[in-house]
């Protein structure tokens, strides 16, 4: 059975995307709000997806407590869901995300017409300069800036070190850093073709205000995220 679910999860999930993505076209004529209609739809069309064919409930909590306007939301890293999760939580989320992505036929387009915000790991500090630059463009705009600080996915169990750029936005920016956990690699893990089922959950943390020195920062973004991480793992793993 679990393997059935998983092959009909995966086959309505693609043909989802490749489905949202072959309007993407449209989008390209309209403003970028209007624009949004795509990225909105297709990841608000997950969940269900989730629910009926791998049996996958999702929950999010805290939501209610995000401030308005523009802040850095750093998110643990455990699998493609989170990736998909907030283009329909927040108004035009700005999302750090490999800059290779760019290069896809018609996706690469949409996500440069919604300003997301591309890094080149192998440029060093220039990257870093021109992620800056795109994260002041959409402060200016009011919008969530979304940051997998490990810069890569981990397995649910796995221990990783948070990379440096999350301290060089943070303290550049002066916005307040909103930590995200979640349990998402126990259901859709980044290395196996099986979707478990359960209950994903995603927790907005305390907000961290800004103005803190570079070690006290790292020290409690990473220890709040993975430390709230473990305990939905723990309680995922209970179901």
């Amino acid at each position: 059975m679990l393997l059935l679910r998983s092959i009909l999860f995966n086959t309505a999930f693609y043909a989802w995307t490749i489905a949202w993505t072959l309007l993407m076209p449209i989008a390209f004529l309209l403003p970028r709000r209007q624009a949004t209609f795509v990225q909105v739809n297709w990841s608000r069309g997950i969940a269900p997806i989730l629910r009926i064919t791998a049996k996958i409930k999702t929950e999010i909590h805290g939501l209610e407590d995000v401030p308005e306007g523009a802040a850095i939301v750093a998110c643990k890293h455990q699998s493609v869901w989170e990736t998909t999760i907030f283009q329909g939580l927040f108004d035009q989320p700005a999302i750090v995300l490999k800059r290779e992505l760019m290069w896809i036929p018609v996706f690469g387009w949409y996500i440069i017409k919604m300003g997301m915000i591309p890094v080149d790991r192998k440029r060093g500090t220039s990257a870093l300069r021109l992620m800056l630059r795109k994260a002041e463009d959409a402060k200016r705009d009011g919008r969530k800036i979304i940051i997998f600080p490990e810069g890569t996915r981990a397995n649910a169990d796995s221990k990783t070190t948070y990379r440096s750029g999350i301290f060089g936005m943070y303290s550049r920016m002066g916005l307040p850093v909103i930590p995200v956990a979640l349990n998402a690699g126990d259901h859709w893990g980044q290395e196996t073709f099986y979707r478990y089922p359960g209950t994903i959950r995603l927790v907005f943390l305390e907000p961290i205000e800004p103005g803190l020195p570079r070690a006290e920062f790292m020290a409690r973004l990473q220890s709040s995220i993975d430390s709230a991480s473990t305990r939905l793992s723990s309680t995922a793993r209970g179901e």
